[in-house]
């Protein structure tokens, strides 16, 4: 099965960042096979089972006409929501090649046919084919747009670390005016769309709980509110009251990574 995806979604680091511990789960509905779910008088068969489903990132508007881009669930975990079209000829399927760029079907002679017990002469088997794919059209100039933007998560994230790494916290909090400063405007807007969950995120932001390890939330601050005071968020005063965190000096900041060759 193929799907489009957004060439700029975060999700694909996700994945080709998934060795070792990494893994990627997908779930389908069968409503069908919903209805009979637990009734031992009705027998189930298993129907032909998709061996690979292919994420192609594109920019193109008549492949993703409305850009939505992943979930965040948790640390680490985003999420993809695919709706399948009903309509046949917009569907691949197994007898429409046309629509389906990265299989190749092969029979064993004389004619096509499935056997459920190993390999005969009328089995048919699919394998993926990766010539047919790489000539698949995806971006509008024929390439990427890079770099790619880093999302309202990601740079909440970052900010929440940066703070942790380069400036004196005695408290081990920081707060939001602070972060949402290194927060581009439209991607903070955007984060009650990105995240499954944004205000219940940000309680556990505030409770440092950024993931359920406790390692991983030893590298970040804690967040805290700032209190309005009944003054609007233009008003110049509006976090006047608040305490901001001081740069720590450029000779005890950590050294960056190298960049890798």
């Amino acid at each position: 099965m193929t799907f489009y995806v957004d060439d700029t979604d975060p999700i694909f680091k996700y994945i080709t960042n998934a060795s070792g511990n990494g893994q990627v789960y997908l779930t389908t509905k069968d409503f069908t096979l919903n209805l009979f779910e637990g009734n031992e008088n009705i027998p189930i068969y298993l129907r032909r089972v998709l061996q690979y489903i292919i994420l192609i990132p594109t920019n193109l508007d008549n492949k993703v006409h409305n850009h939505q881009i992943s979930t965040q669930k948790s640390y680490g975990e985003r999420e993809l929501t695919f709706t399948v079209n009903p309509l046949p000829s917009t569907v691949a399927s197994f007898d429409n090649s046309a629509t389906m760029p990265h299989l190749k079907e092969s029979f064993t002679y004389p004619s096509e046919g499935v056997s459920q017990r190993g390999t005969t002469k009328d089995s048919v088997s699919y394998e993926l084919d990766t010539e047919t794919l790489d000539e698949v059209p995806k971006y509008l100039s024929g390439a990427p747009i890079l770099p790619y933007p880093s999302y309202g998560m990601k740079q909440v994230l970052a900010a929440i670390k940066e703070y942790k790494d380069d400036y004196y916290a005695p408290d081990g909090t920081v707060g939001w005016n602070e972060i949402y400063a290194k927060v581009d405007r439209g991607k903070m807007k955007y984060l009650y769309n990105e995240a499954f969950d944004w205000p219940r995120t940000r309680s556990l932001l505030n409770l440092g709980k950024v993931s359920t390890n406790d390692e991983v939330n030893s590298n970040y601050l804690k967040t805290r509110d700032i209190p309005s005071d009944d003054k609007k968020i233009t008003d110049p005063t509006f976090d006047s009251d608040s305490v901001r965190l001081e740069k720590r000096p450029e000779s005890s900041l950590p050294t960056p990574p190298a960049p890798i060759e």
